[in-house]
C-alpha cells in the first residue's frame, strides 16, 4: 500500500494555526492540502499525522470534513518517530508519501509521477528537483524509515522525517529527478508567515479558486502576480 501521510501541526511558532487559516473562498489549508491529495491515483490511503497538543482541534475539523481520512497523534518533539509510528498503525504500508499541510498547492500529478519513479527505480527516497517550491512531495520506502528512525540520534534528525536517510547516501538509494521544463523552484507556494498566505489567496483568486491546482498552474500564473488586493 502507499500511504498518504499529511503532517499537521496547529503550534507553529511564525504562523500558529496556519493549517486551518481560511482563504477567501471558505476554504481551509488542510481542507486543500487533502482534496490535492485525493486526486493522485497512486496515494491509496490519506493519514494525517500530528501531535498530541493538536490532536483535539485536528482531528475535529478533519472528522467535520472527510470520512475516509484518520488523524493520529505521537510525539511533540520527536518528529520522525510520531511519522513513524503514525504509519505503524495501518497494515501492509510500502511506501510514503509525505506531505507537508502548509503547502496547499501539492500537485497530485507530481504525486503519480514521483512515486512511478521511486516504484520504477527501488529507491528509499525520491523527490523532484525545479518544481515551485510547496507543490511536490517525498516518497519514502517504508522500511528505510524503519531504519533511519532506529539509528538517528542527532536531534535535528529526530526534529524532521527525511534528513538522516539524505545525509546517509551510501546506506540509502536516494533519487532526484529533475523538472524536464527548467527550474522553477524560484516560486515559492508554501505557507510560513501571513505574507505566504495573501500571496496563495491572490493566487487561488487568479486560478478561479480550482482543485485540483497543478505544477503548470502555478508556473503559469504566480510570477506575475503582485499581493495587494484580490479583487484586482
Amino acid at each position: 500500500m502507499i500511504l498518504g501521510v499529511i503532517q499537521a501541526r496547529v503550534n507553529s511558532d511564525r504562523f500558529p494555526f496556519k493549517v486551518l487559516a481560511r482563504f477567501s473562498d471558505g476554504t481551509t489549508v488542510l481542507e486543500r492540502v487533502i482534496r490535492q491529495v485525493k486526486h493522485s491515483k497512486l496515494v491509496d490511503n490519506i493519514v494525517v499525522a500530528t501531535n498530541h497538543l493538536s490532536f483535539g482541534i485536528i482531528s475535529s475539523f478533519v472528522m467535520s470534513k472527510f470520512n475516509d481520512v484518520n488523524v493520529v497523534a505521537g510525539s511533540d518533539e520527536d518528529v520522525l518517530d510520531r511519522f513513524v509510528n503514525c504509519v505503524s498503525v495501518f497494515d501492509d504500508v510500502d511506501h510514503v508519501v509525505r506531505i507537508t499541510a502548509d503547502n496547499p498547492l501539492t500537485c497530485p500529478r507530481y504525486i503519480d509521477k514521483v512515486v512511478e519513479i521511486h516504484l520504477k527505480d527501488k529507491a528509499d527516497l525520491t523527490h523532484f528537483l525545479g518544481i515551485p517550491l510547496g507543490t511536490g512531495v517525498e516518497v519514502i520506502k517504508f522500511e528505510a524509515l524503519v531504519m533511519s528512525s532506529k539509528l538517528a540520534i542527532d536531534e535535528y534528525d529526530r526534529e524532521h522525517v527525511t534528513p538522516y536517510i539524505y545525509k546517509n547516501r551510501k546506506i540509502f538509494k536516494v533519487l532526484e529527478p529533475v523538472y524536464e521544463y527548467g527550474n522553477f523552484q524560484d516560486i515559492r507556494v508554501t505557507l510560513d508567515t501571513q505574507d505566504d498566505y495573501n500571496f496563495i489567496d491572490v493566487l487561488l483568486h487568479r486560478m478561479g479558486y480550482k482543485i485540483p491546482v497543478f505544477v503548470e498552474d502555478v508556473i503559469k500564473f504566480a510570477p506575475s502576480l503582485v499581493t495587494t488586493d484580490i479583487r484586482d
